[in-house]
């Protein structure tokens, strides 16, 4: 009794929370995705509340309404953050991150199938519950693809229960990195939720300030800011923060993250240093064909080149200036030493002269 009641206040939870959001979501022509639940009323996803070590037996319809058959893939996966700030299941999540007690991908096996036209298949997969409960909620699904196309796919979530214990939640800063969304340059900072709980109405205030000796003597674009609200969050996930660049080059090295996460009266203050990598500076610039390419430091380095040049040539010149008065002051003085020299040779010579007109005066 004590365990149904648990059961029932973990679902409760679960359908209260995220009952309203986690629907189907197709993509694909012609395909009807549904998972096929018994017992219950919600028809669009797959609850779980379970017991540790117990096993779940999930059936997946898939019908092709289409003459031409469909070649599909179906991988399990954890929930993210969409750079739109919703909750979505294209990213594959395949090991745990930000403390997530479920890794889907890890439990559950992808599966393939070649669907022919006009076509129905049901599909089965074993869910292992972990060996240790654990609070809050797992949030995950099913990511039905066709050709591995990231455009075409439908996504049937997945909420996994084992207590009816809600984690306080708590956002820290996780990276800041370079991206590219609809061929276009991103700063992207990354604020993760460490706790198995989802979250609706999250709002952020981030600024963002480069921190390179460019931004230091004021050339260039120096501070960035992103404000939103109505974000939901995954538990256990990155929320993206996107920054547009506008076609401006993402540039690697130091920034400086400063602002604020607020959901239901709580609020985080987000206050680091983070670096772009060169490597993610270069990957988001090159997916952008309309970059605006930055000069400003080739034109610097030229002015500086250039006034290093002048003073340079200044210094030689001075030097060459200084060394002809040293050589022409040297030669007057050695030509004035050998006046005075000839002058004193003469002086020296008349002396006996002088002395044989005194002798025949006397004579």
């Amino acid at each position: 009794m004590k365990h149904k009641l648990v059961w029932a206040a973990a679902a409760a939870f679960a359908l209260a929370v995220f009952g309203p959001h986690q629907t189907v979501s197709a993509d694909i022509d012609n395909l009807a995705v549904t998972p096929v639940v018994a017992n219950t009323d919600v028809t669009d996803r797959f609850e779980i509340v379970g017991q540790p070590n117990s096993n779940r037996q999930l059936k997946l319809s898939l019908s092709n309404f289409s003459s031409a058959p469909m070649n599909l893939t179906i991988t399990p996966t954890n929930a993210t953050v969409t750079s739109t700030g919703d909750i979505g299941y294209s990213q594959i999540v395949k090991k745990a991150h930000y403390g997530l007690p479920y890794v889907l991908n890890q439990k559950v096996k992808t599966q393939t199938i070649k669907l022919g036209g006009n076509d129905s298949q049901t599909l089965t997969f074993n869910v292992p519950l972990p060996a240790k409960s654990f609070d809050g909620l797992v949030m995950g699904g099913f990511h039905v693809s066709l050709n591995g196309s990231p455009e075409q796919f439908v996504d049937v979530p997945l909420l996994m229960t084992m207590t009816n214990q809600v984690p306080t939640p708590k956002f820290i800063f996780s990276q800041i990195k370079g991206n590219s969304y609809n061929k276009q340059t991103y700063l992207q900072v990354d604020i993760a939720n460490l706790k198995a709980v989802a979250l609706k109405n999250v709002s952020y205030n981030i600024t963002v300030k480069s921190d390179d000796w460019l931004s230091k003597i004021g050339i260039g674009k120096q501070r960035y800011q992103a404000i939103k609200s109505g974000v939901n969050v995954a538990p256990n996930a990155a929320l993206p923060i996107p920054i547009n660049l506008h076609d401006q080059p993402v540039k690697a090295g130091k920034y400086q993250i400063s602002g604020t996460v607020q959901v239901n009266g709580q609020r985080w203050h987000i206050a680091t240093d983070g670096t772009v990598s060169a490597e993610s500076a270069k990957t988001a610039n090159a997916q952008d064909p309309n970059l605006i390419h930055d000069y400003t430091i080739y034109f610097i380095l030229g002015i500086a080149a250039l006034v290093i040049l002048i003073i340079v040539i200044s210094i030689i010149m001075f030097g060459r200036n200084k060394h002809k008065k040293k050589t022409a002051a040297t030669k007057k003085k050695a030509k004035s030493a050998a006046k005075k020299q000839e002058s004193s040779t003469e002086t020296e010579q008349d002396k006996p002269d002088k002395q044989d007109s005194k002798q025949s005066e006397k004579d």
